[in-house]
C-alpha cells in the first residue's frame, strides 16, 4: 500500500511516522500505509461575535445613554459638546450594529450594548458569515483551522489522486454536526452544503490494533482527532488489518529484494528483542556503502512492513548520533531546548544513551 513516488507532497516520509510511533510513544508499529482519509468539506453559516476596541465618540455616547440618562440625538450633542451632525452620524452607527435601539423618538441601551459597555469593549454580530470547516468522515468532529490548507496534501476531491488508495466516508453526513461549531463568539452555526474530499496520510498500524494517522499539520506525528476516528470504523479497521497481514507475509521477499538491490543479500533481516526488524551492518560495511539510508533509519517497503537499518556496536552508534547532531545544528541556527529535544529524538532512534558522545 505504499506507492512508489518520486516526491512525498505531505513533507515527511512514512518512515518518519514509524519512528515516532517506536521510539518516541512506544506503540510497537507493525505496518504503514499511504492512503487517503475520507473528510466532510461543509459550508457553514453562523453569527459572529467580534469585539473591537471603541471609538472614543461611540463609547461617550453610549455611556452618556446608560449612565447620564440622556437619550435623544440634540441633548447627546449638546451634553457632549459634539456637532450634531458628527453625532447623528455616530448615533447612525451605534444602531445599526445593534448598540442603541430607538423607541418613539428615545434612544435605549440594547443588551449588545450594555454587554460591550461592561465589558469595556465593542462587540458587533455578523449574521450569516460563511466558512468552509473541515469534519473527520467517521464521528463528525471538526478539524482545526490547518486541516483548511490546500495543495497537494490538503483536502481535495478523490479524482486529483491516483497513487494512494482511499478509504470510504461509512455513513452520509449528519447535519447537526455543525453544532459543535458553537462556541463563545459563535452562535447559530448551520450547515449549508457539504461534500467529502480525501485527506493524504500515513497510517501506522500498531500490535495492539490501533492506528495512528499522520498528515502535515502533525509533522509525522499522530492527530489525535483523526486517530480516534479510524478506530471507531469497524470497516476501515477490517481492511487496514487485511492490509497489514498483507504487508507482514510479503515482507521476506520485499526486503530481500531490498537488499539484494544493494549487494548486501547475505544481511538477513532479524527480530530484535523490542519487536522491531533490523538489519545489521558492521561499522566498515555501512560506511563503504554509498546507497544507504542513516544508520538508525527506519526502511518502509512498498506493502507498509519495514526494518531498520542498525548496527550492533554502541559505539559506532553513538558516532552516529554526534554526526547527526552535527549536521543538525549546522542547518540553521536552533536555540537549546531545540538542539536538547532533536538529541533526545536522535539517541531513542539510535539505543544510545543521550549525551553520549
Amino acid at each position: 500500500m505504499i506507492p512508489r513516488q518520486r516526491h512525498n507532497p505531505l513533507g515527511f516520509p512514512p518512515a518518519r511516522a514509524v519512528e515516532h510511533a517506536a521510539f518516541h510513544l512506544r506503540a510497537a508499529p507493525e505496518t504503514a500505509h499511504h492512503l487517503l482519509l475520507p473528510v466532510w468539506r461543509v459550508e457553514v453559516e453562523a453569527k459572529v461575535t467580534t469585539a473591537e476596541p471603541y471609538q472614543l465618540i461611540d463609547r461617550y455616547l453610549v455611556r452618556a445613554v446608560a449612565e447620564a440618562g440622556v437619550t435623544t440625538p440634540d441633548g447627546l450633542s449638546a451634553f457632549l459638546a459634539l456637532d450634531p451632525a458628527l453625532t447623528r452620524q455616530a448615533l447612525a452607527f451605534l444602531t445599526a450594529v445593534g448598540h442603541l435601539a430607538e423607541e418613539q423618538g428615545e434612544l435605549r441601551l440594547t443588551p449588545l450594548g450594555r454587554k460591550s459597555l461592561d465589558a469595556g469593549e465593542m462587540y458587533t454580530v455578523k449574521l450569516g458569515d460563511r466558512r468552509i470547516v473541515y469534519f473527520d468522515a467517521w464521528t463528525g468532529t471538526p478539524l482545526p483551522e490547518s486541516y483548511a490548507e490546500r495543495g497537494p496534501a490538503g483536502p481535495a476531491p478523490l479524482d486529483t489522486w491516483t497513487s494512494p488508495p482511499a478509504l470510504l466516508a461509512p455513513d452520509p453526513f449528519r447535519p447537526e454536526a455543525a453544532g459543535a461549531l458553537a462556541e463563545p463568539g459563535v452562535a447559530d452555526p448551520k450547515a449549508l452544503a457539504w461534500d467529502v474530499e480525501y485527506l493524504l496520510a500515513h497510517v501506522v498500524r500498531t500490535a495492539d490494533g490501533r492506528h495512528l494517522v499522520c498528515t502535515r499539520p502533525h509533522r509525522g506525528e499522530p492527530d489525535p482527532v483523526l486517530s480516534r476516528a479510524l478506530d471507531g470504523a469497524p470497516g476501515c479497521v477490517s481492511a487496514l488489518a487485511v492490509a497489514g497481514r498483507d504487508a507482514r507475509g510479503r515482507f521476506e521477499e520485499e526486503a530481500g529484494r531490498w537488499l539484494s538491490r544493494r549487494g548486501l543479500a547475505a544481511h538477513q533481516p532479524y527480530r530484535a528483542p523490542g519487536g522491531m526488524r533490523r538489519v545489521n551492518l558492521d561499522e566498515d560495511t555501512y560506511a563503504g556503502h554509498g546507497d544507504l539510508p542513516a544508520l538508525g533509519s527506519v526502511v518502509v517497503l512498498r506493502s507498509g512492513a519495514f526494518f531498520q537499518v542498525w548496527c550492533a556496536d554502541s559505539r559506532a552508534r553513538g558516532r552516529e548520533l554526534r554526526r547527526r547532531m552535527d549536521a543538525f545544528a549546522a542547518a540553521r541556527p536552533r536555540d537549546a531546548e531545540a538542539l536538547r529535544v532533536q538529541e533526545f529524538r536522535f539517541a531513542a532512534l539510535l539505543d544510545v544513551r543521550s549525551g553520549q558522545k
